[in-house]
């Protein structure tokens, strides 16, 4: 059995490298070298209107999965 700690470890995990790697989803290597270099912190561009922290709906489907009722209710995410 996973512990509770562990679980919750696993979806921060998931959150922040979703976060981190949002303003760069759907974008070539090629392309983020053109235009960003090496990245190295977080990139305030990305989906429009949004803080760059934002998570994706991918955070949100995967949390959401994990919180089915009943299944992992003691965790707090």
């Amino acid at each position: 059995m996973v512990s509770t700690d562990a679980a919750e470890g696993v979806l921060l995990g998931l959150a922040c490298g979703d976060a981190l790697g949002r303003p760069l989803e759907f974008t070539s290597g090629d392309e983020i070298d053109r235009q960003h270099g090496t990245v190295t912190e977080m990139l305030a561009d990305g989906t429009p209107h949004k803080r760059p922290e934002i998570v994706t709906d991918d955070t949100d489907s995967t949390t959401y999965g994990a919180m089915e009722p009943g299944l992992h209710s003691h965790l707090y995410i």
